[in-house]
């Protein structure tokens, strides 16, 4: 008789628990939907491609951007006040395009080296113990004041990019919230998030093209004999798609039952 294995419970806050959530957040829609419209921005947005060049230009940047071994620690944009300014440019410039501001240290890579670093933890949704991160920690080195400043500062910059919140109380089972967000989405969330939408953004807009998915199966399925986490990674550098081991097999599969 097989002994059963119980499965060990992550604590809520810790690093595996983190990491686990980037496993999650990974295989979400949304999660491939973003990295979409990164890919959607740099290599067929002639608009986001102006701006990077203005924004080259007016730092001196080379048109191009520098070389992976630069050594850039003496440039303005890295030195105090230049950083600071740099760094609302680029917050301005997500702003631009409908994303988070997360993504500005993504944007900075891309302008710096004209390369992609897709941070799969900021997505169009964001999970936060809002209790106690409001709480006020008497022993935290803030005054109340203080405190209270740097979370009202926090959340009007959240608010900027994800206008919509929705609370959640205590005792709401998976199938309450489901269920709740369905039948209000429509009638609730929809009409507050259009009043924030950008007209000529292509957030929203963005689906992964038939021909693209047909390449990328074929191409799976010709390196199924990789190890899976090479075999993703592969993935993402030629398809910019974050896809588990799970989705992989099940990807081979198919393509193995459509070659007999």
């Amino acid at each position: 008789m097989k002994r059963k294995i119980e499965k060990k419970e992550i604590e809520y806050g810790t690093p595996e628990h983190y990491e686990k959530s980037q496993e999650l957040i990974a295989k979400t829609a949304v999660a491939n939907k973003t990295a979409a419209y990164l890919i959607e921005l740099t290599e067929r947005s002639k608009d986001f491609q102006a701006s990077i060049k203005r924004f080259r230009k007016n730092w001196n940047i080379p048109e191009n951007g520098y070389s992976q071994d630069a050594d850039l620690k003496d440039r303005d944009f890295n030195k105090v006040p230049g950083e600071q300014k740099f760094l609302g440019n680029l917050f301005y410039l997500a702003d631009e395009y409908g994303l988070d501001v997360g993504w500005a240290y993504w944007i900075k890579q891309y302008i710096l080296y004209n390369d992609i670093i897709y941070a799969e933890d900021i997505t169009p949704v964001d999970i936060f113990d809002l209790y106690s991160m409001l709480k006020y920690d008497k022993d935290g080195g803030v005054t109340q004041s203080e405190h209270n400043e740097i979370w009202i500062d926090f959340l009007e910059m959240m608010a900027r990019s994800h206008p919509v919140a929705l609370l959640v109380d205590p005792y709401i089972t998976e199938r309450d919230l489901v269920d709740y967000i369905k039948k209000l989405y429509k009638h609730e969330i929809k009409p507050i998030q259009d009043e924030y939408k950008k007209p000529k953004s292509l957030r929203g807009r963005i689906r992964i093209r038939n021909e693209k998915i047909k390449q990328r199966d074929k191409f799976i399925y010709e390196n199924k004999h990789l190890p899976k986490s090479q075999l993703a990674s592969l993935v993402y550098r030629n398809f910019h798609q974050l896809l588990d081991h799970p989705y992989l097999n099940k990807i081979i599969a198919k393509m193995k039952q459509e070659n007999k």
